[in-house]
């Protein structure tokens, strides 16, 4: 897989890169001193992190002019999305699919401040138990 699209939000001096594009060959971050740089690509490791990486922590992590809604409860951190990939699937990954799944072009993953995480499969056929769709990465 290949990363194809971040974004950010939520995250120390970050309020909302947008999603934007990962180049195949090369992306460049580019900004001031203090402009968040080195915060983007730390909300990003998250997203698999190295043993010994600590993940996030809402008073650390969470901008600082927001933390009071965390503590007044009119947020609450398992509904505060961080950081949101998505990765494209190689041809290689694709052809090993069942022909069921044939449609499926790549993975989302977002992870939130209370480090869980959602999963998706981009193009995946809906499938559901009758009560609703289910999570096949879970």
């Amino acid at each position: 897989m290949k990363l194809k699209t971040a974004r950010v939000q939520n995250y120390r001096s970050i309020r909302d890169t947008g999603e934007f594009d990962v180049e195949p060959e090369k992306t460049i971050l580019v900004g001031p001193n203090e402009a968040g740089k080195s915060a983007v690509l730390q909300a990003l490791q998250q997203i698999h992190a190295p043993d010994g990486i600590k993940g996030f922590d809402p008073l650390r992590d969470y901008p600082r002019a927001l933390y009071n809604d965390i503590t007044t409860e009119k947020v609450n951190p398992k509904d505060i999305k961080v950081t949101t990939v998505t990765f494209d699937l190689e041809e290689s990954e694709r052809k090993a699919l069942p022909s069921s799944m044939k449609s499926i072009s790549g993975y989302t993953c977002t992870r939130y401040i209370d480090n869980h995480a959602t999963h998706s499969l981009v193009g995946a056929p809906a499938v559901s138990n009758g009560s609703g769709p289910i999570n096949l990465l879970n």
